[in-house]
């Protein structure tokens, strides 16, 4: 509010220079203690003057607070509101329910409300497979009609609050649910799905895969058959496999299939049946076996890597050997055996003494050499 005041400040002192009024004018008039230096002007020049600068500051507080308003919504972090109301969803229903069951072909309404400060409008967001993405509207309040429903609209769908500054609600949702044939999904986690086609299992495990469907209701039941060369079939009796359903968000599941074949070193195809209401689904999987026994050649690349590896040992302990007995001798072994000059076992007291002692012992050598007494 202090902008506000310096703001009709300035558009009053612009006002007064238009009407070449100045404080001395108005003030000379309110009190005639006050002598102006300039003449006063006639009295309709202070009605107009301050009718006008009624207008001005009525117009410009006008256009502040709306704008004010108007970059709240846009950026409510930027303003503080003392008494804002937290984004939160007052109302999420379909058909007034949290959860409904439909058939194909109807039809449903979603009903949306959210409350808050800062320009607060609804969000609705669809489940993965439908036609419905997120939609949203200028409003804290959406009916969304869905009509003609498909499988792929079956689902959770949510709604939440936002502001013009980016703040959001927590997230309430809804289930849709429409009786269709349980099935892989075309797309899972925003990527094209299919089951696996094969698996690798060591032949001493059971063999285990799993794999994402969508429908409602959940299958009824399960067969498992195995398909040979010739396209026959033969039937897996039911105490040689386990199938369990586990539930996801809806629409989606998760099929588990384990099957009691360890100790099975061949190839096999199975053939899961998955029945529902509204029909069956067969999905095809082929187990390749394999072991994890070494080969005649993997033997013998063992072999060699062991003689290897022992042989590098043995070369490093003997010359660990060797260098240590060695070491040994010579630490047993005295000096001048070694081949060491006499002269260097002990240390020369001085330098006036290592001369007289080269000199005495050139001496007599010369002495030795033409007969002569030694010192």
């Amino acid at each position: 509010m202090t902008c506000l005041f310096h703001r009709a400040t300035d558009i009053i002192s612009i006002a007064l220079q238009i009407f070449e009024i100045r404080n001395e004018d108005i003030f000379s008039n309110m009190y005639p203690c006050v002598r102006a230096p300039v003449p006063v002007r006639p009295y309709y020049l202070y009605v107009y003057t301050c009718i006008y600068i009624y207008i001005y500051i009525y117009i410009y507080i006008y256009i502040y607070i709306y704008i004010y308003i108007y970059i709240c919504m846009l950026c409510s972090r930027v303003c503080y509101f003392p008494d804002s109301v937290p984004i939160e969803v007052k109302t999420f229903t379909v058909n007034g329910s949290k959860s409904i069951k439909a058939n194909y072909g109807d039809s449903v309404v979603l009903h949306c409300e959210v409350t808050g400060s800062g320009g607060t409008y609804a969000v609705l967001s669809g489940p993965e497979l439908s036609n419905f993405k997120t939609h949203t509207q200028n409003t804290a309040v959406i009916d969304q009609t869905l009509a003609n429903l498909t499988c792929q609209d079956a689902g959770r769908y949510f709604c939440w609050g936002r502001n013009g500054g980016g703040e959001t609600s927590p997230k309430d949702f809804v289930d849709v649910n429409i009786t269709c044939l349980v099935e892989p999904p075309p797309v899972y986690q925003g990527k094209p799905y299919q089951p696996p086609k094969q698996i690798k299992i060591e032949s001493e495990k059971n063999t285990t895969f799993d794999f994402v469907v969508y429908g409602y209701p959940e299958p009824t039941s399960y067969d498992l058959r195995i398909q040979t060369k010739d396209n026959s079939y033969s039937n897996v009796t039911s105490s040689h496999y386990k199938v369990q359903y586990i539930h996801q968000e809806p629409p989606f599941g998760l099929v588990t299939l384990t099957i009691y074949d360890e100790n099975t070193k061949e190839t096999i195809t199975y053939v899961l049946g998955i029945n529902s209401v509204k029909g069956r689904v067969e999905v095809t999987v082929e187990v390749v076996k394999f072991t994890n026994k070494p080969t005649d050649d993997t033997k013998i690349k063992m072999a060699i890597g062991i003689g290897v590896g022992v042989g590098g040992f043995l070369i490093v302990v003997v010359v660990i050997v060797v260098v240590c007995t060695v070491k040994y001798r010579r630490s047993r072994t005295p000096a001048g055996s070694r081949g060491m000059p006499m002269d260097q076992l002990y240390d020369k007291p001085s330098t006036v003494y290592n001369d007289r002692h080269y000199a005495l012992a050139y001496e007599n050598k010369i002495a030795s050499d033409y007969d002569l007494p030694h010192n």
